[in-house]
């Protein structure tokens, strides 16, 4: 199955299971991105709702249906888009069960796809640091086509608002899938390949890169363990420290902007809690502060790429202190 078709089937299965789903967004009846595609044939029109563009009133929309019983998912299309939309998507939504002493809850589901190549500086960024900044609300980053299917599922049955972003890029990524519930617990990692040397923590698009930078270095007598993070809010700590303490090296691998990102926020959480075990520096690998440019060579340059990867995996075994990566605290102007 499809990253695609994984995210398409929970919404059947969820919407099966429990009538106060409704699927709401810019396009969900005829479904341009295919997330949604076919589903009003089978629950209609009072299930799958078309909303004008107006990204702060989906989001608003969505919130007071939840609050009132109901267990909305919103479809926004590109993650840019959510930056139209941000007080009532961070600054309500995620904020009403702690204002209201936990009386009312908000069971809903914010979906974005992210990271579109050649679609220029709004649709092709990987933003949902911004989103994970606030409390109250929850972030996952799934890579594969059975935790799409796993961890949508349990968006939808959480009473919290939980933001799913979709890398463009895993979309069409193939895997099996369980022909069971296949829940996946939000807060949980998964480590996808074992290793004893370096470790590696990856997310979303990352993760297949991350995947064929161990290929690599394995062609080396170099063993890389990595970890698919999957929740980014909350982390899973207890599986991240554990690969650091076997390996002694640890590579935070991420999409989205060094400055104020998760890369050197994981990094950070890494060297306060394993510091005796660290062999060398915990590195950062993230995206350049910068737009992302029309031209996909371009953008190649910005996001970082599997041979960037390989160098940090070699620096990391190294274990120069004086060294740095050429991605941090880099600038590029007009």
């Amino acid at each position: 199955m499809t990253v695609q078709d994984a995210i398409r089937v929970a919404f059947q299965e969820e919407m099966r299971r429990d009538p106060r789903v409704i699927l709401m967004g810019g396009d969900v009846t005829t479904s341009f991105s295919g997330l949604t595609a076919g589903l009003v044939d089978e629950f209609g029109a009072k299930r799958l709702v078309d909303l004008p563009t107006a990204e702060g009133a989906m989001a608003g929309m969505a919130a007071g249906a939840a609050m009132v019983g109901l267990r909305p998912v919103v479809d926004f299309g590109n993650l840019g888009f959510s930056l139209t939309g941000m007080d009532q998507i961070t600054n309500e939504a995620p904020k009403v069960h702690y204002k209201f002493n936990a009386q009312i809850s908000v069971p809903l589901v914010f979906l974005y796809l992210y990271s579109s190549p050649g679609w220029g500086a709004h649709h092709d960024q990987a933003i949902y640091a911004v989103l994970g900044h606030m409390p109250g609300m929850k972030l996952v980053v799934p890579g594969t086509p059975a935790d799409a299917r796993g961890l949508v599922k349990a968006a939808i049955r959480d009473d919290n608002p939980v933001s799913v972003c979709v890398a463009q890029e895993v979309v069409s990524t193939t895997g099996p899938v369980p022909e069971t519930d296949g829940i996946v617990a939000i807060g949980s990692a998964n480590v996808l390949r074992e290793g004893d040397d370096v470790s590696v923590f990856a997310s979303g698009a990352m993760v297949q890169r991350a995947l064929r930078a161990a290929d690599a270095m394995q062609t080396r007598a170099v063993s890389v363990e990595v970890v698919d993070l999957r929740s980014l809010v909350p982390l899973d700590w207890e599986t991240l420290t554990r690969s650091a303490r076997k390996t002694g090296r640890v590579i935070v691998y991420d999409h989205g902007y060094f400055t104020c990102g998760f890369a050197p926020t994981i990094a950070a959480g890494i060297q306060e809690r394993v510091f005796s075990f660290l062999k060398a520096p915990v590195l950062s690998l993230a995206a350049l502060d910068v737009p992302m440019p029309y031209s996909v060579p371009l953008a190649n340059e910005i996001v970082p790429t599997t041979a960037r990867l390989v160098s940090a995996i070699e620096q990391s075994l190294n274990a120069d202190p004086s060294a740095t990566l050429d991605h941090r605290h880099q600038y590029l102007c007009c």
